[in-house]
């Protein structure tokens, strides 16, 4: 019991390490390419770039979300995929 419930935490904070590398590379690419166009770290340009990247990741995240609840109705209603 105590082997199922280590395996159990481990895949459990694995995934949460996942998440925060994930969001900290999102960060650094961020940062790199505010740099690219020139602004720099403490800049309102660069926090603007920053706020305008974050924008479109929420948008694009959006949009996503809406596209993949849009093609679920169509997959559970198609009667050769499920035909209950």
């Amino acid at each position: 019991m105590r082997l199922i419930f280590a395996a159990v935490t481990c895949f459990a904070l694995a995934g949460c390490a996942n998440q925060a590398e994930i969001k900290w590379n999102q960060a650094q690419a961020d940062e790199a390419k505010c740099e690219s166009y020139g602004a720099h770290v403490g800049d309102a340009a660069y926090v603007q770039c920053r706020a305008q990247l974050d924008a479109a990741r929420t948008v694009a995240d959006a949009n996503h979300q809406a596209a993949d609840q849009q093609a679920m109705p169509t997959v559970r209603r198609d009667p050769r995929i499920m035909p209950y």
